[in-house]
């Protein structure tokens, strides 16, 4: 927002625009030419002026930022090296939140184990139920494909040979 603000005022007193639907594109091209999105042979000449005070703007702006990253983990730092102790206080609060945490976690694991588990016993018990396991092993895969097809419920009555099949 500030960028921006600065930039209007900058593109202001190098062309003199003071629409701001106007300036509005300008900002558009400028942060385009930026970027490298837009040539620079697609702009006009103030604009590459203005590319130039908008490059120094961006390089600030990151050195104050990457400035006050260092400044606050520094701060940080020190805050937290103060607080540790072995008689700090959170400290058992915060091991019973954890280990509570984990036992969630774990129970969780376990629930899905154990559904992984009763969905495949259910799924082989409805296969053995459609198809025996001697048809199944000793019929040729090429058949065992058309046995798969006519032992579902909508192709039920179109092969006697297939029902016969499955039935022994």
């Amino acid at each position: 927002m500030i960028i921006s603000s600065l930039l209007v005022s900058e593109i202001t007193k190098l062309t003199g625009e003071t629409d701001p639907r106007m300036l509005s594109i300008l900002v558009s091209k400028l942060e385009a030419l930026h970027d490298g999105v837009l040539s620079a042979e697609f702009v006009e000449p103030e604009l590459r002026q203005a590319l130039d005070y908008y490059s120094s703007i961006i390089l600030r702006a990151n050195i104050i930022f990457y400035f006050a990253t260092v400044v606050t983990s520094i701060f940080g730092f020190v805050f937290s090296a103060r607080l540790i102790s072995p008689h700090f206080a959170a400290q058992d609060k915060v091991e019973t939140i954890v280990k509570r945490l984990m036992q969630l976690a774990s129970g969780v694991a376990i629930l899905t184990t154990v559904g992984i588990i009763l969905s495949l016993t259910f799924e082989a018990s409805r296969f053995l139920t459609l198809y025996r396991l001697k048809t199944f092993y000793l019929v040729p895969i090429g058949a065992r494909k058309l046995l798969f097809v006519m032992a579902r419920p909508e192709a039920q009555g179109l092969s006697v040979p297939f029902r016969y099949l499955l039935a022994h």
